[in-house]
């Protein structure tokens, strides 16, 4: 009782479903023998062969992704880390502020302006 991947004829792609059982009990459809995942392997002249990585895209979290997207991810997730860092140094120079400190003011406003900016950033790249 070998498993088997079903796949469809006309593209060569595995549809997901499989079979282990008794090979009378085979459901009928294209497959050949063996569990394949979907989306990494395809059939082609009855043989099954790795899919080609599509231009721009990479293995990711079990798929193929734009490597574009991946990026924009990434430097999503940096400009807001900045921006709750920055968010977080703000608290002393206010309390400073309160306090009387002239000075303290133009720190805020520094880091507001900062904070800003990194905004105006991460809407470029908003997903």
């Amino acid at each position: 009782m070998k498993p088997i991947s079903f796949y469809d004829p006309v593209t060569g792609l595995f549809t997901g479903q499989g079979y282990r059982g008794p090979k009378d009990q085979i459901p009928a459809g294209d497959y050949v023998e063996g569990e394949y995942d979907p989306a990494r392997w395809r059939v082609e002249n009855g043989k099954v062969v790795a899919c080609e990585v599509p231009d721009g895209h990479v293995w990711h979290a079990g798929k193929f992704v734009p490597r574009a997207r991946l990026d924009a991810a990434r430097l999503d997730a940096e400009l807001r880390a900045e921006i709750a860092r920055l968010e977080r140094t703000q608290q002393r120079p206010i309390r400073e502020h309160i306090a009387g400190d002239p000075e303290a003011l133009g720190r805020v406003l520094d880091i507001d302006a900062k904070i800003a900016q990194l905004r105006k950033e991460l809407a470029k790249y908003a997903l």
